[in-house]
């Protein structure tokens, strides 16, 4: 089906939970991540994503992004390997911190976190006869590749599970598919018990963290996880180097932790009380006890070629091509396999690279309103896609926050200027809110860099925070993917509006699917969203069937994969860094918070009628028999309601305080916290959702409910679940209240949100009165004088983005074009209000800053229709 240009009211949940903001394909492919709720609107209550102008700043900077500086940055950050606490990846964090500098950040600074790190120093793999005699012994190696240029290094022969314990495994082998539960559940089943033997599974359907807690607790000695192609490899296209497809050889790094327990340094070696303090677990408790390696498919198969015992079910094979087709196993009798993994598990610092840019009202960080940018900067080996796609646009996003913030001049407001001169007067921009550029260390081993972080300014988070935006693995692909927090919909599709697709020419939000999917785990999002309940968006460019990449996480993610493979021209290098930047810029500087809690609502109430679902299907509970899902629904209207009721007041503008409203767009979602956490997952504090336990990155939906329906299943108890419904209920009714309580008014939400409505629409034709007198008056007035401000009866700008307190609003002005004054840039088109068309020809085009990456020595002038506040 294709995706429709209205917007509906109604919603439904799709097969696979994504969000959907019109009716869209669905895409069931299991690599994505799971999703939820589907975002809509009424056409007549479209005031967040109708169509708008970009404002003033927001075009200057959609012009600044460059592919090639990009390529230059992209091409340094992979030159050597950065696993996190290595030299290399101490050399990778001055560096951005240098750059951050040279692009006129204010404020760049190094946070330092003390970090438990595994390193690889030995590891065999051998298949031996009942006689001792070796049957086979694997490679474990990348090759070198003569066209991949960095494939020659000491890591590829050194593949690693991270928190791997050291240690000697033999036994027999078994296969249990994806390694889910319900996989060593297939096996019992059949008969088969792993209890002391050797585990093979593959790569697909949850966290390999949650796969080796899932072995350890069947019993099994140890691990081995492999990429199969149907996944990654040859199925989906051609392998590399010839395709973007993992190599037969090629093969998959990763952490070992149980990151759906508790995400960030299993150690906590930062906290006085460990992760005994944060987490309610000993660090025992957070990775496995049993030795585990990632293995190449090339690897897999003399194993496979092995087993013996029932054909595997359907669901358990993949495309590999093997003697006796796929088996559940074991080896025959006195065949065993003798696994051997020796780490070195050591405490040892990493980076954070922190840069602010501070809002024009800086006064206190903890205190002020603030926007946050992310992405993690360590990565396993070279990291061209993941993560450093997203370091090499992150770095073309503070490329131009800090041009605009040394150059870029608007129109000071003429009330604080105290001069007769004071028409010409110009002030450097500045963002309504701070901005914090954050480049994370220690993420691929779990999250170490942005949760230490998150933890140790505990003060600042627990403010004003308006988003946290997200960029990880940026570009694999052409086609947009986005996770998030339902509220920050309307903003991104806005944004997306005016990015244009490099291979199209079309306009990104026409061929996004319009699936938002919700965040479960897995990236430096996690702490902002499960910990703090801030509102958080990750958008990537991947491959069209929706697989991960070939590359991930081997020695061939390199420079030379993403230059013939990921992004040969870094076209989409450039898309990312500008919707990136631009919904930054809407989120730091619009007067009115950018979010728009009614898609949160419809969201909720998608997932109450999947949870009565799942309850019902998967555990044999009717939840509609429970006082608690009563409530539940109840609250669940009372905070439709209220998230009714603000959105008419910003969109009318009735509301009384810009500050107050405000405050409350920003601090609704931290209403849905428990300040406790879940049971048994205390760090997780968001009961709307959370990683799914036994998945990790995938979200599962009211995950304390969902805790509780598993307590059920195994103790028949529906109290728990009664009572999980009734917290769930209290938290969303808190959440309407607060909504609702804008403009101090309180009461019964629904009664006074119709009352209130019908208000509102008699204040608005009386201020739409009242304005119509003011504005003939004042033009009579003005008729012959300069004004600050163009005539502008049909410009539209209806967000408000870069309006300010005060000032007349940016939607009743017409702004001229910025003016550039560049230098070497022949064919540098003009700035304008609106989108002009993208020119990637000549030694410039249309981008911000000149071949080579080099920034343009330019002065953007001011604009005669943007009122400043200095």
């Amino acid at each position: 089906m294709k995706v429709q240009s209205q917007i509906y009211i109604h919603s439904h949940s799709n097969d696979n939970g994504a969000i959907t903001i019109c009716t869209a394909t669905l895409n069931t492919d299991s690599s994505l991540p799971p999703s939820s709720a589907i975002l809509r609107s009424s056409s007549s209550s479209m005031a967040a994503v109708r169509e708008g102008h970009l404002s003033p700043v927001e075009a200057a900077f959609k012009k600044l992004p460059d592919s090639l500086s990009a390529r230059e940055n992209l091409k340094f950050i992979t030159s050597k390997p950065h696993v996190a606490g290595t030299p290399g990846d101490y050399e990778m964090a001055m560096f951005v911190k240098g750059k951050l500098e040279s692009y006129g950040i204010p404020k760049v600074h190094v946070h330092e976190v003390p970090a438990g790190i595994t390193y690889p120093i030995e590891r065999s793999l051998e298949v031996m006869a009942k006689n001792g005699t070796l049957l086979h012994k694997a490679g474990l190696a990348e090759p070198i590749l003569p066209s991949d240029h960095t494939s020659n290094t000491w890591w590829r022969n050194h593949t690693l599970g991270g928190y791997s314990p050291s240690g000697k495994a033999t036994g027999s082998l078994v296969y249990a598919n994806f390694g889910l539960r319900e996989d060593f559940q297939v096996l019992r089943s059949k008969g088969i018990n792993v209890t002391g033997m050797i585990v093979l599974v593959r790569y697909g359907k949850c966290h390999r963290g949650l796969k080796a807690k899932n072995a350890v607790e069947f019993g099994a000695a140890g691990l081995l996880i492999y990429s199969d192609p149907q996944q990654d490899g040859y199925t989906q296209g051609e392998a590399y180097p010839n395709g973007p497809w993992r190599p037969k050889l090629g093969v998959q790094r990763g952490s070992l932790q149980y990151m759906s327990l508790c995400e960030g340094d299993p150690g906590r070696h930062y906290l006085p009380g460990g992760s005994q303090e944060a987490c309610g677990y000993d660090e025992t408790d957070l990775i496995p006890t049993i030795p585990v390696l990632p293995i190449s498919w090339g690897d897999a198969v003399p194993l496979l070629n092995r087993l013996e015992g029932p054909p595997a079910p359907s669901t358990f094979t993949g495309t590999l091509s093997l003697t006796n087709g796929y088996r559940l196993g074991p080896t025959a009798e006195g065949v065993q396999i003798h696994l051997r993994v020796l780490n070195n598990r050591t405490v040892t610092p990493i980076w954070n690279v922190i840069g602010i840019i501070p809002g024009k009202d800086y006064q206190d960080e903890e205190k002020d309103s603030t926007v946050l940018i992310g992405n993690h900067r360590d990565a396993w080996v070279y990291g061209a896609a993941d993560p450093n796609s997203g370091t090499a646009q992150m770095l073309e996003v503070a490329a131009g926050l800090g041009y605009l913030y040394q150059n870029f001049t608007v129109r000071c407001n003429e009330s604080l200027q105290n001069r007769s001169d004071n028409n010409n007067a110009k002030c450097l921009w500045r963002p309504k809110r701070t901005i914090y550029i954050c480049s994370w260390d220690g993420e691929e081993h779990g999250l170490i860099g942005s949760v230490a972080w998150g933890e140790l300014n505990r003060k600042l988070l627990n403010g004003n925070i308006v988003a946290y935006l997200n960029v990880d693995t940026g570009v694999t692909g052409p086609k947009f993917y986005s996770g998030g927090t339902p509220s920050l919909a309307p903003a991104l599709m806005e944004v997306l509006k005016h990015v244009k697709d490099p291979n199209t020419g079309k306009d990104i939000n026409s061929l996004w699917d319009k699936q938002l999917y919700k965040l479960g785990g897995g990236s430096d999002f996690t702490v902002f969203l499960q910990h703090y309940a801030i509102p958080c968006v990750d958008m990537w460019f991947g491959t069209p069937s929706g697989a991960k990449y070939g590359a991930y996480h081997s020695v061939y993610d390199s420079f030379d994969w993403m230059s013939t493979q990921g992004d040969p021209g870094f076209h989409y290098h450039k898309a990312m860094a500008q919707i990136w930047g631009l919904l930054l810029l809407r989120m730091a500087d619009a007067e009115i918070v950018a979010l728009n809690h009614k898609f949160q609502a419809w969201s909720i109430k998608d997932s109450v009628v999947e949870l009565k679902s799942i309850a019902k299907e998967q555990y044999g509970l009717n939840l509609n028999s429970m006082t608690g899902m009563k409530e539940l629904e109840k609250a669940v209207d009372s905070f439709q309601h209220a998230a009714d009721y603000i959105q008419e007041q910003i969109d009318t503008s009735t509301f009384s305080s810009v500050d107050e409203i405000n405050d409350k767009l920003m601090n609704t979602e931290r209403k849905f916290l428990v300040n406790n956490g879940m049971k048994g997952r205390k760090w997780f504090r968001h009961l709307l959702l959370a990683p799914g336990l036994y998945t990790g990155y995938g979200s599962e939906i009211f995950p304390a409910v969902m805790g509780a329906l598993r307590e059920h299943l195994e103790q028949s108890n529906s109290t728990e679940v009664n009572g999980q419904l009734h917290e769930t209920a209290s938290r969303i009714s808190l959440a309407a209240k607060f909504l609702h309580s804008a403009n101090g008014e309180s009461g019964q939400v629904g009664v006074a949100y119709w009352l209130l409505t019908l208000q509102v629409g008699l204040v608005s034709v009386v201020i739409g009165l009242c304005s119509w007198l003011y504005c003939k008056f004042r033009d009579r007035i003005r008729a012959n004088e300069d004004s600050l401000f163009h005539d502008t009866s049909e410009a539209s700008n209806p967000n408000g983005y870069g309006s300010v307190q005060g000032a007349e609003s940016i939607s009743n002005l017409d702004p001229e074009p910025v003016e550039l004054d560049h230098v070497g840039c022949d064919n540098f088109n003009d700035i304008s209000l609106v989108d002009a068309e993208e020119n990637d020809q000549g030694e410039c085009a249309d981008q911000g800053r000149c071949q080579n990456g080099k920034k343009r020595e330019q002065e953007i002038s001011g604009l005669d229709d943007l009122v400043y506040e200095d």
